[in-house]
């Protein structure tokens, strides 16, 4: 893999049980301490708790409960300054286009690859 390997946590917020198994195991590959949200409220509160040593927030779009821009609005309510890395499916580029309109610091569609995902969190981590 080429790159810099990653450091520090990250949040992944996935109702998707395949993906956060997928997500944590790429992350950790990366080099990233990841953990782990299956719905939105779940990763509000995550994120409440452990601001000062998250890195960045990779969030889904559309979630059961709590739907991604929602969780985007209180994730920058705790903190104005929070990256976020948006992923989603194709049929909910409309809604990732809204969240990167408010704020979110990059897209990444689903499926990905693992450079796609260290390339970008790499963007957003160094304010690129």
């Amino acid at each position: 893999m080429k790159g810099k390997a990653g450091r520090g946590k990250i949040l992944l917020i996935d109702d998707n049980e395949l993906l956060q198994d997928l997500g944590k195991d790429i992350l950790e590959h990366l080099g990233y301490t990841p953990i782990i949200a299956s719905e939105g409220e779940e990763g509000v509160e995550i994120y409440r708790k452990e601001k000062e040593e998250i890195q960045a927030v990779l969030l889904d779009v559309v979630m059961p409960g709590l739907g991604g821009l929602e969780v985007f609005r209180r994730l920058k309510k705790i903190n104005p300054e929070v990256k976020v890395l948006v992923i989603s499916g194709y049929s909910e580029e409309k809604r990732a286009g809204e969240l990167m309109k408010e704020g979110a610091l990059g897209f990444i569609q689903k499926p990905f690859k693992i450079h796609q995902l260290s390339q970008k969190l790499q963007e957003i981590l160094e304010g690129k």
